[in-house]
């Protein structure tokens, strides 16, 4: 039977899409981008909005009250056009730094803007005679009042986009980590490979031919799927599956040891945490192996989180872009177990020359078993 035609209108469908989906995937920057026009015309809204603010709170003038609202709406102009013009300049070397420091140091540099702005202003307005209030406050209480509406100000909405990236980078890690395996999926020699093996049993065994055929749709069913958390049963079935197509593709050369209990935690994770893991030990630890080797997939109960651990052999003499391939879903794991839980969850290396090791450390709710 010709598969060609239809592995070839896959291909064509994934690699459309692949290019639609990745492109509007980028990494995100931990910043907005401030250099453009609608963060800025954003931005100074805001700022208008909080001038109307103070406007209508101040509760004694020497002046017309529009007056002092263009006066504060100025101001106010002043210290939003320069903080957005120092972190649209200065994006880049904030973002070479920490996520802890980089956020620290915006913060105080925007304080430094208001303290330079409002300095500024102070000796403007001793200068030509201009007073916002019946009587002059003092120098430093100026310089203090606002100092403490730009810390309040700038602590909110640094919050507000940190939560906003928050969010973003964990749809788009989660798309990307879709798209990936759906790649994989889909690779010529996978979907060759597991097609070949399908037609081989279509007449030698069709029971487990018919099985095949349904594992590889689960296969795409999950890449396609729109869950952003599934159980932790069902990451391991969906991973199964995979491994069951594999085991008919490589037979003896690779053995799987499942160390998992038939009874397992309600844990809710992100979707395709375990699947690219057994992958990877797959094609890095058993496919460049002649003889072959074992794959241990470990479940590992603790107190107040569970480990699932992918272990697999190092083969000798591997090419450098298959041992550094591994790192881009890695990465990706990563990311994603930073962005669900947070500092308690986290992904562990250990590499040896004979033993690769990958452990997921998943917390627990008060709500799981």
């Amino acid at each position: 039977m010709d598969y060609s035609f239809l592995r070839a209108r896959i291909l064509g469908t994934i690699v459309t899409v692949n290019k639609n989906d990745t492109a509007e995937s980028r990494h995100p920057s931990v910043l907005p981008d401030f250099c453009t026009n609608q963060t800025v015309l954003t931005a100074m809204l805001i700022g208008e909005l909080l001038a109307i603010v103070l406007t209508v709170g101040a509760s004694s003038w020497n002046l017309d009250g529009l007056v002092y609202l263009g006066y504060a709406s100025l101001f106010i102009q002043w210290i939003t056009l320069c903080d957005i013009a120092l972190l649209c300049w200065g994006k880049r070397l904030f973002e070479k730094l920490p996520a802890a420091q980089m956020m620290a140091a915006i913060y105080l540099s925007l304080q430094l803007v208001t303290l330079l702005i409002s300095e500024l202003g102070y000796r403007i307005a001793i200068s030509t005679g201009i007073r916002f209030y019946t009587a002059e406050p003092f120098h430093l209480e100026l310089l203090a009042s606002n100092l403490l509406i730009s810390m309040i100000i700038t602590a909110v909405a640094m919050r507000y986009f940190f939560l906003q990236t928050q969010s973003l980078q964990r749809m788009q890690a989660e798309n990307q980590a879709r798209i990936e395996a759906l790649q994989a999926r889909i690779r010529p020699h996978f979907l060759f490979n597991s097609m070949n093996t399908i037609a081989n049993l279509i007449h030698a065994d069709p029971n487990v031919a018919e099985d095949a055929i349904i594992d590889l749709s689960e296969l795409f069913r999950s890449s396609l799927g729109k869950q952003d958390y599934v159980s932790l049963s069902e990451e391991i079935a969906i991973t199964k599956r995979y491994t069951n197509i594999e085991e008919l593709r490589l037979g003896e050369r690779l053995d799987i040891d499942w160390q998992v209990p038939s009874i397992l935690p309600t844990l809710q994770l992100p979707a395709l945490m375990l699947q690219p893991l057994v992958e990877n030990a797959i094609y890095h630890g058993i496919e460049p192996e002649p003889n072959g080797g074992q794959i241990l997939v470990q479940f590992k109960r603790q107190p107040e989180a569970i480990e699932l651990i992918v272990e697999n052999p190092v083969p000798q003499n591997i090419p450098e872009r298959r041992s550094k391939g591994n790192q881009v879903a890695l990465n990706n794991i990563r990311q994603r177990l930073h962005l669900a839980y947070g500092a308690e969850g986290y992904m562990q290396i250990e590499h040896s020359d004979s033993r690769h090791r990958v452990t997921l450390h998943l917390p627990l709710s008060d709500s799981s078993n």
